[in-house]
């Protein structure tokens, strides 16, 4: 495994660059504003009526700023509110976090 970079993860995680700002809301807490890299990339699913796109948004965000998140806590991106499915610690300080729009 590579070990972690420091300066690489602060470069990945720099606004001008690669991130965005979104307001984090734990469960039964207070929004605060966090720093992430947000994916919702589309991925076309050919059904018999067509073709649709189905989103799968996703995020990073460091385990300084998201120390435990949770099933449905939320993430407001862009005027948005992205409800957390899944959680994944990268064992690097680095959360990948899967999303939805609708509650789970």
């Amino acid at each position: 495994m590579t070990a972690y970079d420091s300066t690489f993860n602060q470069q990945f995680f720099d606004t001008d660059v690669f991130s965005v700002s979104a307001d984090y809301t734990p469960g039964g807490g207070s929004a605060s504003a966090v720093t992430v890299n947000f994916f919702n990339e589309g991925q076309e699913i050919e059904l018999s009526g067509g073709v649709t796109i189905l989103k799968k948004p996703a995020l990073l965000v460091r385990a300084s700023e998201v120390s435990d998140p949770k099933q449905n806590e939320t993430f407001e991106i862009d005027g948005t509110t992205y409800y957390i499915i899944k959680s994944n610690p990268d064992g690097e300080g680095v959360w990948f976090i899967e999303l939805s729009e609708n509650s789970v």
